[in-house]
């Protein structure tokens, strides 16, 4: 990622699954990619809310239900 977590433009599609999982500094985001662009279609209320939530507690989030899926993850 570069830039603001809120904008479509900081992100890339990588293809491959993240290796990083724990820390506070963003890694990767699970969203749907735009095919054209390869950047994300959008970054959702959601999204924005498990970044920040995810930053302030260091994990994968969404951290509850524990076995939901996580969409953002981090690295130290």
């Amino acid at each position: 990622m570069t830039g603001s977590v809120d904008l479509v433009n900081s992100y890339l599609d990588c293809g491959l699954p993240p290796v990083c999982r724990t820390g506070r500094t963003l890694c990767a985001i699970y969203v749907q990619v735009d095919p054209f662009s390869n950047h994300p279609a959008a970054i959702s209320a959601n999204i924005l809310y498990y970044i920040g939530d995810g930053i302030a507690n260091g994990g994968p989030q969404p951290k509850f239900p524990f076995n939901a899926k996580k969409y953002v993850y981090f690295f130290p």
